[in-house]
């Protein structure tokens, strides 16, 4: 979410940002970059290409991010630069009005010009989205004063309105989806970014080329396929063999072996959290006894050991520590099972109770982490029903809320108020709980405050309330792992969870 540094300071030097025009920039650089094809197995197949549909899953937004850009992106340093953006925005004294000017001569993949108008239509559709359309909820109204100039309102103050521009749900698209009906333009999305998707077969690869438009320095690769492998064996066996020059998440066990061969190269880096989130609707899981001895019960530290080999760390909450600042809620860290066992006989179902966790069962981590908690949480008496299923399927639980408990990678970067948003959201898992009301009106209050110092010791306040109300429960913090052959060079792992697929060489 918010870079370390104060926000008030990114506003105060706007101006003097305005005249850097962001790392990857040049204008039409449509020049060579280096060459070479980089083929990458992912262990799931891209599913969804639409901003607010890709947040569930990083193997469609990082898709989503390389063929359409934002107007401001989060670097390796976890700072905000330019993207779409000539500069900075330029913010009104009163702090409700962001006046954003377009780089000119932008075009879209497909060759038209990309405006203002453009701009208007993304964050207003963006608005609409069921899984994150809550960032984009404070703009009351936007501007197109010209082709170039976006002027975005809102109807309080958000310290946090920038990091939203800058993630990959707010990617801008043409107007209207360029005449087309949505379902069919995201089958093969046209975007502003350094790639355009030249094939795509679902179940086998999808393969993107260079956009010939793009505005920034061209990207290395001349081409970037994905193919889905989910056997993780099989994904090493196609690296080692050639078949492929890159894979992502390498057997935790073989992790050791791959670091010592000379041949091949490991990249990795924490990101997010892998968060259990519980319905408060219904019972039993409306009973915060109940979901607080499902949090003292669950042993986080053999999810890592177990689950990610140790490469990863115990969450005591479902923001990653790094965007906390180091803050880690007390309750979230405790793991004590006499104390469930204490919390269950306070509740109303002192005797055992039930309920079902619904999980996308082509996750890498998800199925192991649910066995796990299943084991954990017989413990003290409660029955968990695994409910293993597609994404669709559970992106549908996600949107009528038919689930009890679920699963998710929550890997929002910048400042945690992005993922406070995501938690008030009336979508969110936290909707009939008790305290929501009260954290809501936190939360708000924390938006308007542009003095960072202030904002965080609120949100250590909020992060608190949450652990305690256990609804939306952190379990552990995954190490993103990657590796590849030594003809590879130049791979980061950044904070947004992509990786810089765009600045990668090929060689040999």
């Amino acid at each position: 979410m918010h870079s370390r540094r104060s926000m008030t300071g990114a506003i105060t030097a706007v101006l003097a940002l305005t005249a850097s025009a962001c790392t990857h920039g040049g204008q039409n650089a449509g020049a060579h970059g280096g060459g070479r094809d980089l083929t990458v197995a992912r262990p799931i197949d891209v599913v969804d290409l639409s901003p607010d549909g890709s947040f569930v899953r990083s193997s469609d937004s990082q898709v989503v991010a390389l063929i359409a850009d934002s107007l401001y992106r989060i670097d390796e340093n976890d700072r905000i630069e330019p993207a779409l953006a000539a500069g900075m925005p330029k913010v009104s004294k009163d702090q409700l009005a962001w006046t954003i000017e377009l780089r000119p001569g932008i075009t879209f993949s497909n060759g038209s010009s990309l405006t203002s108008k453009d701009v208007k239509f993304s964050l207003e559709n963006a608005r609409k989205g069921t899984q994150q359309g809550k960032l984009f909820e404070p703009i009351s109204s936007i501007e197109t004063p010209s082709a170039t100039t976006v002027v975005v309102h809102t109807g309080a103050k958000d310290a946090t309105l920038l990091w939203a521009l800058a993630g990959f749900t707010a990617a801008i698209l043409p107007d209207d989806f360029a005449g087309m009906p949505a379902q069919r333009f995201y089958q093969k999305p046209i975007g502003a970014g350094a790639y355009m998707i030249a094939e795509r077969k679902p179940g086998v690869d999808l393969k993107l080329v260079r956009n010939p438009h793009y505005y920034g320095a061209a990207p290395k690769p001349d081409s970037i396929t994905f193919t889905p492998v989910a056997d993780r064996n099989a994904r090493m066996t196609q690296l080692r063999a050639g078949a492929v020059n890159m894979i992502e998440d390498p057997p935790v066990e073989q992790v050791p072996k791959i670091k010592s061969d000379s041949t091949l190269r490991i990249y990795s880096r924490p990101i997010g959290v892998m968060r259990l989130g519980l319905t408060t609707a219904k019972p039993p899981l409306n009973d915060l006894h109940v979901r607080r001895a499902i949090s003292l019960a669950m042993d986080r530290t053999s999810m890592v050991r177990a689950v990610l080999g140790g490469g990863g760390s115990v969450a005591c909450s479902w923001i990653n520590v790094t965007f906390l600042r180091g803050y880690r809620p007390p309750f979230g860290c405790l793991v004590d099972l006499n104390q469930a066992k204490g919390e269950m006989a306070k509740s109303s179902y002192p005797h055992g109770a039930s309920f079902s966790l619904t999980y996308d069962s082509g996750d890498a981590q998800m199925p192991l982490t649910a066995q796990i908690v299943q084991s954990d949480l017989a413990k003290i008496g409660i029955q968990l029903k695994l409910n293993g299923t597609t994404n669709q399927l559970y992106k549908a639980s996600l949107a009528n809320r038919s689930f009890q408990g679920r699963f998710s990678l929550f890997a929002l970067p910048g400042d945690p108020g992005l993922s406070f948003a995501n938690y008030v959201d009336t979508d969110a898992e936290s909707t009939s709980s008790q305290l929501l009301p009260q954290i809501k009106q936190e939360f708000e209050k924390s938006t308007r405050m542009f003095d960072e110092a202030a904002r965080f010791k609120m949100y250590n306040t909020i992060a608190d309330q949450i652990a305690g109300n256990a609804d939306a429960i952190g379990m552990y913090s995954p190490n993103k792992v990657f590796a590849s052959t030594t003809k590879i060079s130049g791979v980061k792992i950044l904070p947004t969870n992509k990786v810089n697929f765009a600045d990668i060489s090929v060689s040999g």
